[in-house]
């Protein structure tokens, strides 16, 4: 140090971090404490930006005012943009007054905050962590959702987070046309668990939104690409309703069975030429056909749901004919 002034001593401080006491000896005289703060510490960057949900990725933190390697305490916190829900980073050591790296925690979404403390004192929060996207690889019913929804399916996939974390999970033919899943759960990292909305056909879309929130703020979904293969379950006929079995004059059927759905068509004998007009469904358990093609006999009856026919034609025999005989001759 260099006296420059009888009220002024100007000198050069050594590396630190936090807070300290400054006190000065003049001439075996010694001042009183002062308190100093060195500057906090500021993060600039992450990397990687892509973190496994399951966490133990490693990161690097950037900035400065880190500390000294071998001589300051840190510490990593993480958590979901705005919610204060900090998870603590494993591992976390300084590289350099510009560096730290640490082991991740658990956690998912886009531009999570992320805050570093040295020796006590604590950076401002720094936004931009990103866990990887949810990923659905495949799900644990297969040609057995009910058309009518309900049925509890098992999704699979990477990337879903811990258990607990908010979900949305939708199923559609189209990513403009989704209908969400009824009481979607997180069990852990790879499973998923919900009650499949209602719905036919082959190749429908299976999409998650993790985390899930009404305004959209951190949302991630895996894409309508990724999973285009969720299947109903295929129609079956258990009944033609007697009252309404056409004669040989051709009629109506009310048709009774499961996994019904729209479009629905109805045929007669694996031939679609032999094919009834019209079909209204009014569940999923029944449908009502009209204009059906006139026939004698037995037969077999089959309907398409969506693409998808019951594989087994339900038989039927047409009304017995009537003989009417006339008395008056």
């Amino acid at each position: 140090s260099e006296n420059q002034h009888h009220e002024a001593i100007c000198t050069s401080c050594p590396e630190g971090t936090g807070e300290h006491t400054v006190k000065i000896q003049v001439d075996g005289q010694w001042s009183a404490n002062v308190a100093i703060t060195y500057a906090a510490p500021v993060i600039t960057a992450t990397t990687p930006r892509n973190l496994k949900a399951s966490g133990s990725d490693w990161l690097m933190v950037q900035g400065y005012n880190f500390g000294q390697w071998l001589t300051s305490t840190v510490q990593v916190f993480i958590s979901p943009r705005g919610q204060n829900a900090w998870s603590e980073c494993t591992m976390a050591s300084i590289n350099s007054p510009y560096e730290v790296t640490c082991e991740s925690p658990v956690g998912v979404g886009n531009n999570n905050d992320i805050y570093v403390t040295i020796d006590g004192t604590s950076s401002t929060v720094f936004t931009g962590v990103q866990y990887q996207t949810p990923t659905v690889t495949d799900y644990g019913v297969h040609q057995s959702a009910n058309t009518a929804g309900g049925t509890y399916i098992t999704i699979l996939g990477n990337n879903f987070g811990p258990a607990g974390t908010s979900v949305r999970v939708q199923i559609g033919k189209t990513s403009s046309s989704l209908s969400d899943c009824t009481g979607p759960s997180v069990n852990d990292d790879n499973t998923i668990y919900c009650q499949a909305p209602a719905g036919t056909g082959v190749d429908n879309i299976i999409q998650v939104t993790i985390p899930y929130t009404q305004d959209n703020s951190v949302d991630q979904t895996n894409g309508a690409s990724d999973f285009t293969s969720f299947v109903y379950g295929l129609p079956t006929v258990s009944l033609i309703d007697d009252d309404s079995r056409p004669a040989a004059i051709g009629g109506t059927f009310t048709i009774q069975g499961t996994n019904f759905g729209s479009p629905f068509s109805a045929f007669l004998d694996s031939n679609v030429a032999f094919v009834c007009a019209s079909c209204n469904v009014t569940s999923d358990t029944e449908a009502v056909c009209s204009g059906c093609p006139a026939g004698v006999g037995a037969h077999t009856l089959s309907v398409e749901v969506d693409t998808q026919d019951n594989a087994s034609p339900f038989s039927f025999t047409y009304a017995a004919p009537v003989l009417c005989v006339d008395t008056t001759a």
